[in-house]
């Protein structure tokens, strides 16, 4: 059974510099977004170097710095690139705590879900298929619910577009492009 989560976590989305040893033995230095932020520790994402769990990486929000422990990866797909759960070494300081205490300060807003079907923060592999063209189009579709998913892709598709779903990944889509970027 797994533990429950000793404290909170916020949902923010900072801007952060990560460094440290990639799973490849290559030392990596980058741009990532820090989320789901707490006193101990927070999710990672946008990483674009395999990492290992256990590994200790340095995290830095601002001009604080800190050695985090990473607890597990996930490859979250083209968009997201990889995602992390690290925790902060014991004898670290948060690096994010003026973040955490002016979250908390401020007052939460009420909550109004207007939505028929609840979303479900899942991806999966799927193929579509541009009607006009039949080429083959492998995407990830994410927040899943009752009427619909997000597709995430490379290029925008255009509004209108009728796609067909290839069964081999999914079988219960009705494809089309409703929104476009």
């Amino acid at each position: 059974m797994p533990e429950a989560r000793p404290e909170t976590r916020v949902p923010v989305n900072l801007k952060v510099r990560v460094w440290g040893m990639g799973a490849d033995g290559h030392t990596f230095f980058q741009n990532a977004s820090a989320c789901n932020i707490s006193n101990r520790g927070a999710l990672l994402s946008g990483i674009e170097h395999e990492l290992k769990v256990g590994e200790i990486i340095g995290v830095q929000f601002g001009d604080k710095k800190a050695r985090c422990k990473v607890v597990w990866v996930l490859d979250a797909g083209v968009g997201q690139k990889i995602q992390a759960g690290i925790e902060l070494l014991k004898e670290q300081e948060c690096p994010w705590k003026t973040e955490l205490l002016s979250t908390e300060s401020s007052a939460p807003l009420p909550f109004t879900n207007r939505r028929r079907w609840p979303r479900h923060r899942i991806s999966f592999p799927i193929e579509l298929r541009d009607e006009r063209v039949n080429t083959p189009i492998r995407v990830n579709a994410t927040d899943v619910s009752g009427n619909g998913c997000y597709v995430e892709t490379i290029l925008p598709i255009p509004i209108g577009t009728v796609l067909k779903k290839y069964r081999r990944y999914c079988a219960h889509l009705r494809p089309g492009c409703r929104h476009g970027n």
